[in-house]
C-alpha cells in the first residue's frame, strides 16, 4: 500500500480538514472576544500559537490512533479484518459537513446579522441634530468632523497611533475643496467624553460625523470607520479594513476614498491622488513621526523636546521624510517662540531659531502644507511679509480647510495693513475650529485694534490671556486697548502681568514704547506704519514710558537701516563675521552687548560693555565707554536679533565713526569656541 493510500486509510486528510475548520472557528471566536471584551493581545497570540503547533500533533495522533466503535485505539493493535475505518471516515465526513455549515453560519451572523443589529441599535439610540440648535449655520458644502477613533488595543501606548490615524484622516479630508472639515483641535475636545452625535453636530455646526476604532496586534491592523448623518440620525456608510502595518497608508487612503464616495463629492482623480500622498513609505518612520506629532500637540515644554526626539528618529529612518522635517522645524519653532529654550541650557533662542530654519530647508525639498505654513510663520516673524503671504497661500491651496493656516494668513494681513480681511479670515478660522486656540482670539483682537474697535478687541485679547497667559505680548496688546478705553487700573494689572511673565521667562527689560516699536510678536521694522503708530499711541495712553531715545532720533536712525533677506544692514557700518569680531576684540575694540541683563549675565564676549538697548543705551552712556573715533562693535543674540542693528544706526546718528555690526552675535561667538564670560561687568 502506497504512502498516500496509508494517509487516506488512516483518515489523515479528514483529520487535517476537521482541525483547520475547528481552529478557524476558535480563532474567530477569540478575535470576537478581543473586540467585545478588550481581551489582552497576548491571549490572542497564545491561542494562535497553540493552534499552530497543534496541527502537526493532530496529524501524528491520527496516524498513530484509530477511532473505532470501541473508542480510540492504537492503530498497531487493530487487526485489519476487524477495522471499521470506513465507518469512522463517514463520521469525519459528517463532522466536516457540520463544521462547514457552522462556519458559514458564523460568517453570515458576523458580517450581516450582528452588523445590521448593531447598526439598528445605534440608529435607535441616535438623537438627530436640530438645525434650530446649531451653534453655526451649516456651510454651503458638506460639513464633517472626524472624532477621535477609539483605541481597541489593550496596549494604551498605542493611543498615539490611533490619534495619528484620526489626525491624518482629518488632514487628508481638509485638503479637499469640496468639504468643510472641522479642525483637529475642536474634534479632540470630545476625546473620551460621552456625547451624542446630535450634540457634537450642534456644537460644531456640521452635518456629518466620522467615527471609528483602530486595533493593532503586533503588525496586524484593523480599522473600523463609519459616517453618520447627524441630521437624520442614520449611518450612511460603514466599513472594516484589515491589513498589516506595511499597509497602513493604503488602508487610510481607502478610508478617505470611500468617505468621499459616501458623501457623493465630485473630486477629480488627480486631486484625490495628491491628497493621499503619505510622505514616507517606511512604516517605522511613520510611527516615529506620529509619536512626534502626539507630543507636539500637547503644547508643553517637556513634550516639545520629546517631539524633537521622535521627529529626529523619523528622519533618521527616512532621510527624505519631508513632513517629519516640517514637524521637527515646528517643534523648534515653538521652543523658540514660547521661550522653552530656557529649559535647555545648551540651546539659547538663536540656536533653536536656526534649527527651525535648517529643518525647514530640508522640509522644502518636497514641500507639504506644513512646510509652507512654517515658512510663512518664520518669514512674518522676521518681517518678510510678502514672502510670508506667498507661502501661506500655497499652504492654504494644499489644505483649504486647515484652520491653523487660515489664522496664519490673518496674522500676516494684519501686519501689512489689511485688518478688515484679517478679521474675516480670523472668524473663518474660528468657524473651522469652534473650540479655537488662544492664538485665534489674539489675531482677531489685533485686527479689531487696527480698526479702532477697542471694546471688541479687549474682549478677545482678554480671552487669549485667560486661556493661555504665557505670551507676554498678549498683555502688551491689552495695554493698547485699555489705553484707548482709559481703563488705567486694568492697564496697570496688565503691565504687572507682562513683567511677571517676562521675568519667569528670563527677560529683565521693563516695557517701553520704543521696545514695542522694534519687536511685538516679531520684528516690527516692516510692520504697517499706520497700525504700528496706533499701537504705540495706545501704550502712551496707558502710561507706558517712551524709552531712552528721543522720538525724532528714532525716525532719523531708522532711515539708515535696510533689510536684505534675513540680515539688516546699516549705512556707513561694516557687517562683520565671527572671526573678524574676534580679531577686533583682540585688537582692543570695545564690544557693546545690547541684550537684556539676564541674557548678558548668562554669557557674553569677554570685557564687553552691557547697555540694554531699551533701558540705558543712550548717547551719554555710550560716550562714557567709547570715544567717537574709536572702534566699537555692537552685538546681540544672533542674526535674527535686530537690536544690534538698531544700536549701530543710533551710534552713527550720534556721530560715532568706527561702528561695526556683529550680526552673527553671541551665539556665533560661543559656537566658534571663543572665550566667554558670565556675570555682571
Amino acid at each position: 500500500m502506497s504512502f498516500i493510500d496509508q494517509l487516506k486509510r488512516r483518515n489523515i486528510f479528514r483529520v487535517g480538514i476537521t482541525y483547520l475548520i475547528v481552529a478557524w472557528l476558535i480563532a474567530q471566536v477569540t478575535e470576537l472576544a478581543l473586540d467585545s471584551f478588550a481581551t489582552p493581545d497576548w491571549v490572542v497570540k497564545t491561542v494562535l500559537f497553540l493552534l499552530l503547533i497543534g496541527f502537526p500533533l493532530a496529524l501524528l495522533f491520527a496516524w498513530a490512533f484509530e477511532l473505532t466503535s470501541e473508542g480510540i485505539r492504537l492503530e498497531k493493535d487493530i487487526v485489519r479484518s476487524e477495522s471499521d475505518i470506513r465507518l469512522s471516515g463517514r463520521r469525519f465526513d459528517f463532522a466536516i459537513i457540520g463544521l462547514l455549515l457552522l462556519a458559514v453560519t458564523f460568517l453570515v451572523v458576523d458580517n450581516y446579522v450582528l452588523d445590521d443589529a448593531t447598526d439598528r441599535v445605534a440608529e435607535q439610540t441616535l438623537k438627530p441634530a436640530s438645525l434650530e440648535n446649531m451653534a453655526f449655520p451649516l456651510p454651503d458644502k458638506p460639513s464633517i468632523v472626524v472624532l477621535p477613533f477609539d483605541n481597541m488595543s489593550s496596549d494604551m501606548e498605542q493611543e498615539y497611533f490611533v490619534d495619528g490615524i484620526t489626525e491624518d484622516l482629518t488632514t487628508d479630508l481638509a485638503k479637499l475643496p469640496g468639504l468643510f472639515v472641522i479642525a483637529r483641535n475642536s474634534a479632540f475636545t470630545y476625546k473620551g467624553k460621552a456625547v451624542t452625535h446630535g450634540q457634537v453636530a450642534e456644537d460644531l455646526g456640521v452635518q456629518y460625523i466620522v467615527e471609528g476604532s483602530v486595533r493593532r496586534v503586533g503588525d496586524r491592523i484593523r480599522i473600523n470607520a463609519q459616517v453618520i448623518d447627524a441630521l437624520s440620525g442614520h449611518h450612511i456608510w460603514a466599513e472594516r479594513y484589515d491589513g498589516s502595518l506595511a499597509d497602513v497608508f493604503a488602508l487610510q487612503d481607502r478610508v478617505v476614498e470611500q468617505i468621499v464616495a459616501a458623501l457623493v463629492i465630485n473630486v477629480p482623480a488627480k486631486e484625490l491622488a495628491m491628497t493621499l500622498i503619505g510622505g514616507t513609505d517606511d512604516p517605522e518612520a511613520y510611527m516615529a513621526a506620529l509619536q512626534g506629532w502626539d507630543h507636539y500637540h500637547r503644547q508643553t515644554s517637556e513634550d516639545a523636546f520629546k517631539a524633537v526626539l521622535f521627529f529626529e528618529k523619523a528622519v533618521l529612518l527616512d532621510p527624505g521624510y519631508s513632513r517629519a522635517y516640517a514637524g521637527l522645524g515646528r517643534a523648534y519653532w515653538d521652543i523658540t517662540n514660547m521661550s522653552w529654550w530656557l529649559e535647555g541650557i545648551t540651546t539659547p533662542w538663536q540656536v533653536t531659531f536656526n534649527l527651525a530654519k535648517s529643518n525647514l530647508v530640508l522640509a522644502m525639498r518636497e514641500p507639504t502644507a506644513d512646510a509652507f505654513a512654517l515658512s510663512a510663520e518664520i518669514s512674518v516673524r522676521m518681517g518678510r511679509h510678502n514672502q510670508a503671504l506667498r507661502d501661506i497661500d500655497r499652504a492654504i491651496a494644499l489644505g483649504p480647510s486647515v484652520a491653523d493656516n487660515t489664522i496664519a494668513k490673518a496674522r500676516i494681513l494684519n501686519a501689512v495693513g489689511r485688518a478688515e480681511e484679517a478679521e474675516q479670515l480670523a472668524r473663518r478660522a474660528m468657524r473651522l475650529d469652534p473650540h479655537f486656540k488662544p492664538a485665534y482670539a489674539r489675531v482677531l483682537g489685533h485686527s479689531l485694534l487696527h480698526q479702532e474697535r477697542y471694546v471688541e478687541a479687549a474682549r478677545y485679547l482678554e480671552m487669549a490671556t485667560s486661556r493661555e497667559g504665557k505670551n507676554p505680548y498678549d498683555f502688551v496688546s491689552l495695554l493698547v486697548a485699555y489705553g484707548y478705553l482709559e481703563r488705567l487700573e486694568d492697564a496697570s494689572a496688565a503691565l504687572d502681568n507682562y513683567h511677571k511673565t517676562t521675568f519667569e521667562q528670563g527677560y529683565s527689560t521693563p516695557l517701553t514704547v520704543q521696545e514695542t516699536d522694534r519687536w511685538w510678536y516679531g520684528d516690527m521694522f516692516d510692520y504697517d506704519k499706520t497700525y504700528k503708530e496706533r499701537l504705540l499711541e495706545g501704550l502712551r495712553k496707558a502710561g507706558i514710558p517712551e524709552g531712552p531715545s528721543p522720538s525724532q532720533e528714532e525716525f532719523d536712525y531708522r532711515l539708515l537701516m535696510s533689510r536684505d533677506a534675513e540680515i539688516f544692514s546699516v549705512k556707513s557700518v561694516a557687517t562683520i563675521d565671527v572671526d573678524t569680531a574676534q580679531e577686533l576684540q583682540e585688537g582692543g575694540a570695545t564690544f557693546v552687548d545690547v541684550r537684556d541683563r539676564f541674557a548678558f549675565d548668562a554669557g557674553h564676549v569677554p570685557d564687553a560693555i552691557h547697555l540694554d538697548l531699551h533701558v540705558n543705551f543712550t548717547e551719554e552712556r555710550l560716550s562714557e565707554f567709547v570715544d567717537r573715533d574709536e572702534k566699537v562693535v555692537m552685538s546681540c543674540w544672533g542674526e535674527n536679533c535686530s537690536y544690534a542693528a538698531y544700536a549701530c544706526a543710533m551710534a552713527v546718528t550720534w556721530g560715532f565713526t568706527q561702528v561695526y555690526y556683529f550680526a552673527a552675535g553671541f551665539q556665533a561667538w560661543s559656537a566658534a569656541g571663543y572665550p566667554v564670560e558670565s556675570g555682571q561687568n
